[in-house]
């Protein structure tokens, strides 16, 4: 999860800083995201209560989906590839972090080695009490997975060389997210890998996070071609097999799951056109 804490300005000449760019609608989407699976587990287990600290979760995961996006992808593919190098050793020395102090001593070691910078430097508190709400439900395996797992969706992401390798390194990233999160609701008492419709909830999200992850690439492609996130040239083959495979996705979720996709679809589609007019 640490992954969210690396930028290096000074990446490519005359680039405008992640930190200036950063803006607060993009944080929504991201939150809108992990509160739509708080619905998603509502419909799924509704004799399930919600108590106030569940939502807090889902918004917290939101801004940390949001970091992680955002600093990684302002990483050169050499940086990317170097973090992943010293990323085992790094996330093992954090276990000998006591306090935040120490923790944000680790941070600024790992972004001296990389040749980054931590942005805004406040966050690493957020980091911290991440680190340490895993630590506390016994996570931190899982969380090194995770991790690993999208440097290493970014790697193959940028050295795709068609839209098969970028189709395989969205799933990459997908499972990488459904899998903790998953792992984490366990943790939370919200979910038991024993309940009858865990592993269709798990199929669900799946299909869920697979459909979002390539719609953000087929409409974000102009920024991340421009931020080097990726190297492919994109032609028409590009855009109609991500759109071809996003299509399938669609119409088979919808045919499994039938009306509780639906339903799902147009109230998120409703909570994001709210969201992005705010």
């Amino acid at each position: 999860m640490q992954t969210a804490i690396l930028h290096n300005p000074t990446t490519l000449v005359n680039r405008i800083p992640v930190y200036f760019t950063i803006n607060q609608k993009k944080a929504r989407r991201y939150i809108l995201c992990l509160e739509m699976v708080e619905t998603v587990l509502q419909d799924f287990f509704p004799q399930k209560k919600i108590d106030n600290t569940t939502r807090p979760l889902f918004q917290t995961l939101g801004q940390v989906a949001c970091c992680i996006d955002n600093h990684l992808d302002d990483l050169a593919l050499d940086q990317k590839e170097y973090l992943q190098e010293i990323f085992p050793v790094f996330f093992y020395s954090l276990s000998n972090a006591q306090d935040e102090a120490a923790f944000s001593d680790r941070i600024w070691e790992l972004c001296h080695q990389v040749g980054t910078s931590l942005y805004p430097p406040s966050l690493c508190t957020d980091l911290f009490q991440f680190y340490s709400f895993c630590t506390k439900h016994n996570l931190v395996q899982e969380l090194k997975t995770f991790s690993i797992g999208v440097i290493q969706s970014a790697i193959t992401k940028a050295k795709a060389k068609d839209a098969k390798e970028i189709l395989e390194s969205l799933a990459l990233e997908g499972n990488a997210a459904v899998t903790f999160l998953l792992q984490l609701l366990q943790k939370e008492n919200r979910i038991h890998a024993s309940d009858k419709k865990f592993y269709k909830l798990k199929k669900y999200l799946s299909q869920l996070e697979k459909m979002l992850n390539i719609a953000d690439d087929l409409s974000d492609y102009k920024k991340d071609k421009s931020k080097g996130t990726i190297t492919l040239h994109a032609k028409s083959g590009y855009y109609f097999s991500l759109s071809s495979r996003l299509l399938k996705i669609f119409f088979s979720t919808s045919i499994t799951f039938h009306f509780i996709f639906l339903k799902h679809f147009f109230l998120f589609t409703r909570r994001y056109i709210l969201s992005e007019i705010k």
